[in-house]
């Protein structure tokens, strides 16, 4: 297992540590680091598939690192630039350490230089879950950290079609969900957890913003004024009548935003569906128009018609989905 480091040396690395706590499962997160901190032993291996282990680390007044793991993942891509890594992996369950002194004492057998190095296995003391009270766990310890104090603390849950939908996940066993692809023509809620442990006594929102085929029904702007809240935001999807299309959800709270891709498929059934009545329609007048004054009232006459009707139809709808 790759163990993956962070740190508050700089902003936008303490909110590393925050995205991949507000990623959903399943999503990409990358880190890039200098090869200078990676162990050489790893550089020239095939990585893909490998687990990994996200960790915030301090180095104390000794010189000593202490460790806080956040989320597990899986390696997607181990690219080398230059004099640099990059590498991106999939978010993965929350992680808890129970016995985090020795963990820590475990995690410390390692150069202090390295934030990208392999941890032998097992991994004593580690338990990985989808448990929501993890996540707050999680927050709870982050906040004790200086760098931490006065965060609002978020996760992504899930995308689904009804928003009563597996409301019983919503406890200790929730399962965490954003589907790879939905269907067009479909009104969603997007499901965002916000958890502000207890003496974090800051205020902000979180912002909504949606890339092409999709529009937030509710408004996109919801202020964080308590300590914890299930946001729900209504999601609809536009009409889609060929290829899929490929799109972007992102949630913003103030200099942190967290982006996933996300495919709108084609809905088949539905497309046959007003195509044949619009079409149909289209071609009832010349039908009729034929039946009454004598013209060509044949199976295969009035069959013909009816398909080119069909065809107009599909075209019409590409053209004016919204018909």
């Amino acid at each position: 297992m790759l163990v993956l480091l962070s740190s508050a040396v700089q902003r936008k690395y303490r909110d590393d540590i925050l995205r991949v706590l507000a990623m959903p499962l399943g999503s990409i997160q990358q880190f890039r680091y200098r090869k200078d901190y990676v162990e050489q032993g790893i550089l020239n291996r095939q990585l893909n598939g490998t687990d990994c282990l996200v960790c915030y680390t301090i180095t104390e007044p000794d010189g000593r690192r202490r460790m806080i793991p956040v989320r597990k993942g899986i390696i997607r891509s181990f690219l080398q630039p230059g004099s640099t890594v990059s590498i991106r992996f999939q978010v993965g369950e929350f992680v808890s350490a129970p016995d985090i002194k020795t963990l820590n004492e475990y995690l410390n057998n390692i150069p202090k230089n390295y934030f990208l190095y392999e941890g032998q296995q097992p991994l004593s003391g580690i338990r990985f879950d989808l448990d929501l009270l993890t996540f707050e766990e999680n927050a709870r310890i982050l906040s004790q950290e200086e760098a931490f104090k006065q965060t609002i603390f978020w996760t992504t849950l899930d995308l689904v079609t009804n928003a009563s939908t597996s409301v019983g996940q919503l406890t200790s066993d929730l399962k965490v969900n954003i589907p790879k692809e939905i269907l067009s023509g479909k009104e969603f809620t997007l499901r965002v957890y916000h958890y502000r442990p207890r003496g974090v006594f800051s205020s902000g929102k979180l912002e909504l913003v949606l890339g092409p085929e999709l529009t937030c029904i509710d408004p996109p702007s919801h202020p964080i004024d308590s300590s914890y809240d299930l946001i729900q935001w209504r999601v609809q999807t536009s009409e889609n009548f060929g290829a899929n299309k490929d799109t972007w959800i992102n949630i913003k709270q103030e200099n942190l935003d967290c982006t996933f891709n996300i495919r709108i498929g084609s809905n088949i059934l539905a497309t046959i569906f007003r195509s044949v009545t619009i079409g149909t329609l289209i071609a009832a007048p010349s039908i009729a128009g034929d039946s009454v004054g004598g013209g060509n009232t044949s199976c295969t006459a009035i069959a013909l018609k009816l398909i080119f009707g069909w065809i107009a139809g599909f075209v019409l709808l590409k053209k004016v989905p919204h018909l």
